[in-house]
């Protein structure tokens, strides 16, 4: 017998679930890989976020604000967004050629004003670095997320 099911019940069986975009980004190409001289680690950022109820719209301006910033910033690689499906948990995962890249981003523009507002449109914000070689590009999220639980527990 097949049934059928309704949209409300697919939410249901779907929240709680995350998706991922593919590893994307200005240094990186899924067909081509690396495009970038690496003569050692490049390093990785991986973030939690759980946006505050009835904070979803500000929260996704300040994402889509960062990632237009993403994209014109020295020394980045690429990105992977994840997020759970009808949730309030948003996880990030790029990647830098080094460690000055990754702090000249998170010192200005759009990401600077995300931080500043976090206290008022986030109830959790987690972050962690890590090394990756070149080689082991694109970094795995499963991976990614344990050395965020080690790093940045959630309390």
């Amino acid at each position: 017998m097949i049934r059928t099911l309704s949209m409300s019940s697919l939410i249901v069986l779907l929240s709680g679930c995350a998706l991922a975009a593919p590893f994307e980004g200005p240094g990186y190409d899924m067909s081509e890989g690396l495009l970038i001289e690496a003569d050692g680690p490049l390093i990785a950022v991986v973030t939690h976020a759980r946006h505050a109820k009835g904070k979803g719209k500000e929260f996704d301006a300040h994402v889509d604000a960062i990632v237009e910033q993403l994209e014109a910033s020295p020394g980045y690689v690429g990105k992977s967004l994840r997020g759970e499906i009808g949730g309030r948990d948003a996880w990030t995962l790029s990647v830098w050629e080094d460690e000055a890249s990754v702090s000249g981003f998170m010192a200005q523009g759009a990401h600077l004003d995300a931080v500043n507002a976090s206290s008022e449109i986030t109830e959790l914000l987690r972050a962690a670095r890590f090394e990756i070689a070149p080689e082991e590009m694109p970094p795995d999220w499963g991976e990614a997320l344990d050395i965020l639980d080690e790093q940045s527990p959630m309390e």
